[in-house]
Parts: C-alpha cells; structure tokens; sequence
C-alpha cells in the first residue's frame, strides 16, 4: 500500500497512473484490505511534507476515498477522529480545499448513515455511564475551525474555497435540521444546544461578510436563513412577551424581544458570540444580509457546462426569505422600506417592484 500512496503523490506522474492507482487503493479499503486510518499512519510523513503539492494529494486521496468507499463508517468514535484530522488540516492552505471535501462526505455519507442507523444510536446511548466519555458526534469542531484554522479570513480565499466552505456549513445545518432538531439523543450525541447557533451565527457572519460572488451569495442567504430557523432562540435575549416568529408546518416557535438596541461596535474575525448579544448580532446579520437588496444582479452571457445558472430572481427570493425568517428582523425592516421607497428614483422599477414583493412577505405590513 506505502508503494501505491507514494505513486497517487508523485506530482510528476501522468493522471493516467494516477487513476489507475487509486481505482487501486479504493478497491482494497472496499475489500476491507485497508482502512482509512490506515491510510493516514501510511500517508503520515506525505502529510506533513515540506512540498505543497504532495501535502495536497496526500489529504486528497483520503477526502476522494470518503467520497468514494462503497460502505459508510458506521463507527463514532472514528468519524470523531476525522472530524477533528480534517477540521485540524484546514489551517495548511494546500491542504484546505481536500480537507473541506473530505468534511463534506463525513456529514453528508458516514454521519448520515450513523444517524439513520438505530443501532448505533443506541450503542452511544447504551455506553452512557460505563465508558468515561460516552462516543459525540464533534461537529461543533468544524465550526470552530472555520473560524480559527483557516489560513486567511474567507473572503481571502479563491472563490472555489469559498464556494466550498459555503457548501460545507449548508449541508451541515441541513443535517442538523434533519436528524438533530427534534431527536433528544441526536441533540446528547452531537452536543448540539441553542447556544450552540449563537457561535454558529458570529461564525457565519465573519465568513460571509462582503461576499461578492452570485453562486456564493445565494448559498450565504439560505445558510444565514436556515441557522436562524435551526437556532430560533439562540439570538434573542430573555425578556417579558413574546411573539409569533416562524411557522414551519406544524411546528410554532416562539421568539422573546429584547430590550433596547444597543450600537454595534466595528466587528472583525475575532468577533465572539459573547461579544453580542441578541439584539446586536440580529442587527449585524441584517446590515451583512440587506446590503445586497435590491438585487441587480445580470448573469453572463456564458455558463460553464454542467452549472447551474444564478439568476436575479433566484437571488431576490433568496434574500427576501432571508430577511423574512426571523422575528427580530422586523425592526430594521420598516425603516429600511420607507427608505427604500422615498429614496427610489424614478425609473427604478427593480427597487419599487422588489419592495412590493417584501411588504407581501411580511403580513404584518399589510
């Protein structure tokens, strides 16, 4: 196996072999011949190499055979360990774009299968109490290393990362949405709390602010959407009364106001949940959010093959479901609309017609 990594890693080596090779190597980890950590003690000295390209490959072939192995990890304990190997490699930039991959089918394929298994669920409820530590689902590192091990700020980053980490936290509020949210032992499991979308939120907007890119965009408005309808209660401050805040089906959540707003400093990436409190971090998220309304947004006369065309109307409904999903927006809204209104020149049919649209997404404007 040493002598199959070494030939994946070799940059000077022709894309033929190194398909060949790794059709290979993911035949025997689906033969159960090699396992994933054992690839990680084979690839070690490759992982740590002074060239760039080798450490790239190196973290590549793991993520490529997360992707690709026929049977999901149905184990805790190592998709834990892989969270934190993967959520760790993030800060060695040839390494960032892999490791992101590599995250992604974690969530998406090994921690979804160990989710959707009862089996394992209730292992790690049944170890309760015997082990010293009962097995967790470390989600909550991926998050912290967004927020600390990147190499640079997100919109540092070439827009393929950025594309890639906007991907990541999408498909991870997904999945806390599905099989976290209403199940008591997924919530133990995955030590996953309100509070715990307060960190969440300051680490989102720390990654989207200034975004310019339209693919990127629309994933930061459902992203920034969804951690407000996962996380309701995780913004607001306790306080006296209560109001209607989101109706998803069945299910009311009720959100608190708060007191009076305070002035939101300068932030930057050092920027804490306990920075904020709930009426701040609200007031930063719709200043990061409103700023792109009204969209004006005119997609290129050529898209690549096999990409999906952004268009301004997928970015309009994107943006105004955002600033509409969330009680503790209302307050910025009606000030803005009036603004938005009065201040609209003549001809502006983009403004006054998008502002139609948003009043109709708030009843309570009617």
């Amino acid at each position: 196996m040493s002598h199959l990594c070494e030939l994946y890693v070799d940059i000077s080596r022709s894309d033929d072999i190194h398909t060949n090779v790794y059709n290979d190597i993911l035949q025997k980890c689906n033969d159960e011949t090699f396992s994933i950590p054992t690839l990680i003690k084979t690839l070690g000295k490759e992982l740590v190499a002074d060239a760039d390209k080798r450490r790239n490959r190196a973290t590549l072939l793991l993520a490529e055979l997360l992707n690709d192995i026929k049977s999901p990890i149905k184990d805790v304990v190592m998709t834990n360990l892989l969270l934190n190997f993967f959520s760790a490699r993030l800060n060695d930039y040839p390494s960032v774009l892999p490791s992101l991959h590599a995250l992604l089918a974690l969530i998406t394929k090994h921690i979804t299968a160990c989710a959707t298994d009862a089996s394992v669920i209730a292992s790690c409820m049944t170890s309760r109490g015997v082990a010293s530590e009962s097995p967790k689902f470390n989600i909550q590192s991926i998050i912290s290393a967004l927020d600390t091990q990147l190499p640079s700020h997100v919109q540092g980053l070439a827009q393929s990362i950025r594309y890639k980490i906007f991907t990541l936290l999408y498909k991870l509020l997904l999945f806390i949405e599905e099989y976290v949210t209403f199940s008591a032992d997924m919530v133990d499991i995955c030590d996953m709390k309100q509070s715990s979308g307060k960190y969440l939120l300051v680490v989102v907007t720390n990654c989207i602010e200034g975004e310019k890119d339209p693919r990127c965009l629309l994933l930061i408005l459902k992203i920034v959407k969804l951690t407000l309808v996962v996380f309701p209660h995780s913004v607001l401050e306790v306080s006296a009364g209560s109001i209607p805040m989101h109706n998803d089906g069945d299910t009311q959540v009720l959100g608190k106001y708060s007191g009076e707003l305070e002035e939101d400093p300068r932030l930057n990436r050092s920027s804490t949940s306990d920075d904020l409190s709930g009426d701040r971090l609200m007031e930063r998220v719709y200043n990061i959010t409103a700023c792109y309304f009204p969209i004006t947004f005119t997609p290129p006369p050529f898209t690549p093959q096999n990409t999906e065309i952004i268009t301004a109307n997928m970015l309009t409904n994107a943006l105004l479901e955002c600033l509409s999903c969330h009680s503790s927006m209302y307050k910025y809204i009606i000030p803005f609309i009036v603004d938005q209104l009065v201040t609209a020149r003549d001809g502006e049919d983009s403004v006054e017609e998008q502002t139609i649209i948003y009043c109709k997404v708030y009843p309570c404007f009617m």
